[in-house]
């Protein structure tokens, strides 16, 4: 097996690492996949996909944003 590169990370087995993005719940590998692509989203748009939570403090991207809906 093989690890994918940049913009992922590894994704752990048994514990949430601090961009986890679902706080109050379990730890799953598919909410890790789900907090690697916010944060890329994070980092690219300056907003995030409104399908996932987001940091406090953070909005979540606009449908009418030309940067944003070219990367979602």
């Amino acid at each position: 097996m093989t690890r994918l590169p940049a913009p992922y990370g590894d994704c752990v087995p048994d514990g949430k690492t601090s961009d986890y993005i679902y706080k109050n719940y379990e730890y799953s590998v598919e909410g890790c996949y789900r907090s690697c692509f916010q944060q890329l989203v994070l980092k690219e748009c300056k907003c995030g996909d409104p399908r996932f939570p987001v940091p406090e403090g953070v909005k979540h991207c606009e449908a009418a944003d030309p940067v944003a809906s070219k990367k979602l």
